[in-house]
């Protein structure tokens, strides 16, 4: 069941008062794009990078209220991303910090990272690799490296990347299922 309004604010504000932990923006694209992902793997062994590295839950029970609904919110993206043309991405404003979109591309960036090398086949595909472009674009457009801004982005082109990553996170997903599905068979092999 997918998080009510009020729990992803409750979950929103505990990722911000945790010194290390994602935004809920971050995680979602972070979620994405491990769901995307041409390697599987679970949830759970991603909750460092949500938390935070040396985060450690005060009580039994905080531990599974914020587990149950970071992995609520995991089932529901991975759902809508395998069953949906189109998905809707928790892009936020925040007050005082980068525009709309850069934090979830910097989570689905980072989730790109750690999701396994058949990436680089996607980034290197010359008829598909372009649906990355607007990620990386709003992922760096505040890099400290000037070599990997893009240029600025207007108002107006900002949301056409949201829109289009929007569309393009299910081709995503769709471009490593036959990945994923050698993976699978690969792993479940009788010896």
């Amino acid at each position: 069941m997918p998080l009510s309004d009020e729990e992803l604010a409750v979950l929103a504000e505990f990722l911000e008062s945790l010194p290390g932990a994602m935004s809920l923006e971050m995680v979602d694209g972070f979620f994405s794009a491990l769901i995307c992902s041409p390697e599987l793997d679970m949830p759970i062994n991603y909750f460092p990078y949500v938390w935070g590295e040396d985060y450690e839950f005060e009580t039994t029970d905080d531990l599974k209220r914020y587990t149950s609904m970071v992995v609520r919110h995991w089932n529901t993206i991975a759902k809508t991303i395998r069953t949906e043309t189109e998905i809707d991405p928790l892009f936020l404003e925040h007050e005082g910090r980068q525009g709309i979109g850069n934090e979830w591309a910097e989570g689905f960036l980072l989730g790109m990272g750690l999701g396994g090398e058949g990436w680089a086949d996607l980034v290197n595909d010359d008829k598909q690799g372009g649906v990355l472009v607007p990620i990386f674009s709003l992922g760096h457009e505040h890099d400290s490296d000037p070599e990997l801004r893009p240029d600025p982005i207007t108002d107006e082109k900002r949301e056409l990347m949201l829109e289009a990553i929007s569309v393009f996170v299910p081709k995503i997903y769709q471009y490593f299922e036959p990945y994923r599905r050698f993976e699978n068979l690969t792993s479940t092999r009788i010896p």
